[in-house]
């Protein structure tokens, strides 16, 4: 029996979403995520301001000309929303 069968790392999605505006969430979409890792985000504006910036449902400090959030030591499924215009 091999370690891999004791011991199953679990992973979790943080799930990036633009919910309009001209701006880049990198990476974007549903993000895997190992349990334990740190997981970045850049939100990039191409054209107008960053509106908000939401995880998990929480209001969040950005930059209105753009920002990064990271999530250290993942231990659950996250969301992070991002309204540009």
């Amino acid at each position: 029996r091999g370690l891999g069968d004791v011991y199953k790392r679990q992973t979790y999605t943080i799930t990036a979403t633009l919910l309009g505006g001209d701006c880049v969430i990198t990476p974007t979409g549903a993000v895997s995520v190992n349990e334990g890792a740190d997981q970045s985000f850049d939100i990039t504006v191409n054209s107008g301001v960053i509106q908000f910036l939401e995880v998990d449902g929480s209001l969040e400090a950005c930059n209105q000309f753009g920002c990064s959030y990271t999530f250290n030591n993942v231990a659950a499924d996250h969301t992070l929303d991002v309204l540009c215009n």
